[in-house]
């Protein structure tokens, strides 16, 4: 169950009263803080800047926003077994054993004891 913004619940009205609290009185950054970040960011900024990343392909970026090999083979198992249960013909889920939806599974279980001593003659 979802939440509307416009709930009177006693636990939003606290929450909403204590991100108020924080806006109405902001807290400063260290200013030594924020020196070894600046400092850190001038370090970082050059080596970005002779390093440039090598252009990716078409389908390297298709990869990449998939997930990479896994999730590529993931999806390309899911697509084929989708692809198969579309085609497949749907007598098949009901009687695996044949097409023919008028054969019965206990016919394929019935008692034909001639193949079986054809079988023991040879």
């Amino acid at each position: 169950m979802t939440r509307a913004h416009g709930d009177d619940d006693t636990e939003l009205a606290g929450l909403d009263a204590l991100f108020e609290d924080a806006k109405a009185h902001p807290t400063d950054l260290p200013d030594s803080l924020f020196g070894k970040i600046v400092a850190d960011a001038d370090a970082v900024q050059p080596q970005i800047a002779t390093n440039p990343q090598h252009p990716q392909s078409f389908w390297g970026g298709v990869l990449a926003a998939l997930g990479g090999w896994p999730a590529f083979g993931s999806l390309a198992t899911a697509a084929v077994a989708g692809l198969y249960i579309g085609v497949s013909d749907p007598t098949l889920a009901t009687n695996p054993f044949s097409i023919d939806p008028d054969v019965e599974f206990s016919e394929f279980l019935s008692d034909d004891s001639s193949l079986f001593d054809a079988e023991i003659a040879q």
